[in-house]
């Protein structure tokens, strides 16, 4: 039975409505407990006596309790009132993508800030063994202040036998077929693969306004799926999309899943890639708003605004574990006059941010960690880099810092307090890359500096960011030897 609102259910207060699905309802309730929003999924009552659904509601949440990302749904709870077994999740104020892709207006920036955010999730799923099954724009929650939520994983394959069993296993088809891989269709044993394709098959859509497989009846779907190649992205958007995405999208629909991306992690690095070959061309409109086409799908199992489930129910660390700073593999030549100037001054007590600028390809990166790395045995709590090379959206900064610091996210909070939470008192050292295109996220620096007095930053950015205490250290192109003079005695 539907609950109404202000209607109790267990400890918590149904608000309203929010979803319904083929398993049940989801409501915005309120936890009196700890004073915050929750989103409930209660199974509805012709499916309760189901030991099906109720296995699956469980896996759901387990599944997600076994992961720990700023991108995948954070569990609360999972329990029973009255006979109706549920799930209390955070609750996401914003859109799933497929409303916003049918609202139009999507850039190439976006689509890039979006899917790298999903690939991050899916990159943490599949550390943990954990294969979504499910991926498609329903799944897909866009937070209003730009932040990405992978939601759903009632379908999720776990390699665990120890604690989850395999609920998406060969010999069973579950899921939307407009977004299934070519395995899932042939009940094969899957990997992290599918949901690469499956990510695919949902970039093609927000790029081109249409999927790239389509058929009048299931059959037809399915048919198109295992047997035809999609058009290519250029000829259907009028050659509107950078061709970068050609190349990705290429991989990403292999039908041959030997040929797609071997992890997400390779996709996530590649989609860093395209970004960095769109600076420039990061705001070309794509989607529905680009080619007017009305978009289909016979997702009949989620509700569009259905904030279904995930993530972790242990509370964030609080602890550094010493720093992230990539392996140097290669000699560091011709920067040596740099290196000393650089750890003079950020030996000076009043000196905290340092911004490395100068144009692109100058070494702004390599200089800086090279210098972190000399530096980390100063710093008790580690030496970090953030790199912010894949965002755009200002807004998204605070939140890239803290996943690069393994800060997780905790309800209620926003993550910028989270942040200076975390630092306030330690000694770190933090790189943060690639600036330039978020400068606007400038005062999260500000604040930081100014309430963790024990913290300095390291900025690398083709301009400054115009903080009070900034230190501007400018990176000049690297000087090529005169021919004359290398041949002298």
């Amino acid at each position: 039975m539907p609950f109404s609102p202000g209607a109790k259910f267990g400890r918590y207060e149904i608000l309203s409505p929010i979803g319904a699905g083929g398993m049940g309802q989801v409501y915005l309730a309120r936890d009196p407990q700890l004073r915050r929003a929750v989103a409930l999924k209660v199974l509805g009552s012709h499916i309760v006596a189901s030991p099906e659904h109720r296995d699956r509601l469980r896996h759901e949440a387990q599944a997600a309790s076994a992961l720990n990302h700023p991108n995948i749904l954070t569990v609360y709870e999972i329990g029973e009132v009255a006979g109706h077994p549920f799930i209390a999740t955070e609750f996401v104020e914003g859109v799933t993508l497929r409303k916003r892709m049918s609202a139009g207006g999507l850039d190439t920036g976006e689509v890039i800030d979006i899917f790298s955010q999903v690939a991050r999730a899916l990159a943490a799923a599949e550390s943990a063994g954990v294969v979504h099954c499910d991926i498609k724009p329903d799944n897909i929650m866009l937070r209003n202040d730009g932040y990405v939520k992978v939601l759903d994983f009632g379908l999720a394959f776990v390699r665990d036998p120890l604690s989850i069993e395999e609920m998406s296993r060969p010999g069973v088809v579950r899921g939307t077929v407009q977004y299934m891989s070519p395995e899932q269709l042939r009940l094969e044993h899957l990997d992290s693969r599918t949901d690469i394709w499956s990510v695919g098959v949902v970039l093609y859509e927000a790029l081109a306004g249409r999927p790239p497989f389509e058929g009048t009846t299931i059959g037809e779907l399915i048919a198109a799926i295992l047997g035809h190649d999609p058009a290519p992205i250029a000829a259907v958007t009028g050659g509107r999309v950078p061709a970068p995405f050609e190349r990705v999208l290429t991989r990403m629909l292999a039908r041959n899943r030997d040929e797609r991306y071997l992890r997400v992690a390779e996709l996530l690095e590649d989609l860093k890639h395209v970004s960095f070959e769109l600076q420039g061309s990061r705001r070309v409109p794509v989607g529905a708003a680009a080619n007017s086409h009305e978009v289909k799908t016979d997702d009949v199992t989620l509700s569009a605004s259905d904030p279904s489930l995930e993530r972790e129910l242990r509370p964030r660390d609080t602890r550094p574990r010493g720093g992230n700073l990539p392996t140097d593999l290669t000699p560091f030549v011709g920067r040596e006059s740099e290196e000393r100037a650089l750890i003079a001054l950020l030996g000076r007590a009043d000196v905290r941010l340092v911004t490395l600028t100068g144009p692109g390809g100058t070494g702004k990166t390599r200089l800086a960690l090279h210098v972190a790395r000399a530096l980390a045995p100063s710093f008790p709590d580690g030496a970090w880099i953030a790199d912010l090379s894949n965002i755009s959206d200002p807004r998204l900064v605070p939140s890239a810092i803290a996943q690069a610091l393994s800060i997780n996210e905790a309800g209620g909070a926003s993550v910028t307090d989270l942040l200076v939470e975390h630092m306030r008192g330690r000694s770190m050292l933090v790189v943060l890359d690639n600036f330039e295109q978020v400068t606007d996220a400038a005062p999260v620096v500000g604040r930081v500096l100014a309430e963790a007095g024990t913290i300095r930053f390291v900025v690398t950015s083709r301009t400054r960011l115009r903080l009070a205490g900034e230190n501007e250290f400018p990176v000049p192109p690297l000087s090529i030897p005169d021919e004359s003079e290398s041949r002298r005695d």
